[in-house]
């Protein structure tokens, strides 16, 4: 698992930078900066915006007593999509405006979930069965005491 990150790790860099040299070589260098700097900015400025809309709705959903999760992973997901809107590059670009679409963040966290489920299940079924089963002859030792306010008694027999 940890050759197949460092191979994305080094191809990825190598993989970004062919596609900017191709791109360069058909639209000229400028060119390919200045589209970079734009999807970038516009990709901000959608992250931006979209961060927004979510925060208001998270907390009108929180001030209802609703549950948040669906915008805390919509948020998660904006971070993970302003972070690759930031990187230089096309195919950073396009996988943070893919992630711009709320349909396919719900998605990959759902699809994410089940795979951690699936996961978690296969390996935990034994995984309980090593703790100490639940002891309800627990006894806590302690003591007390009760003080009586004088003053709270006096107000009540004078009421």
């Amino acid at each position: 698992m940890v050759w197949i990150i460092l191979f994305i790790l080094a191809a990825f860099p190598l993989l970004e930078l062919s596609v900017l040299i191709d791109v360069g070589s058909s639209i000229g260098g400028l060119q390919t900066i200045m589209l970079c700097l734009l999807t970038a900015g516009a990709g901000m400025y959608l992250v931006r915006l979209q961060g927004l809309q979510i925060f208001s709705k998270m907390q009108s959903t929180a001030l209802q007593g609703e549950e948040i999760g669906e915008n805390l992973i919509h948020g998660f997901f904006l971070m993970v999509a302003g972070v690759f809107l930031f990187i230089p590059g096309f195919i950073t670009d396009a996988i943070g405006g893919i992630l711009l679409v709320p349909h396919i963040r719900l998605g990959i966290a759902k699809l994410g979930l089940l795979n951690m489920v699936i996961h978690r299940s296969q390996q935990g079924q034994n995984s309980y069965s090593n703790t100490k089963p639940y002891n309800d002859n627990i006894i806590i030792e302690g003591e007390y005491s009760e003080h009586e306010n004088t003053q709270d008694k006096d107000n009540i027999e004078q009421k």
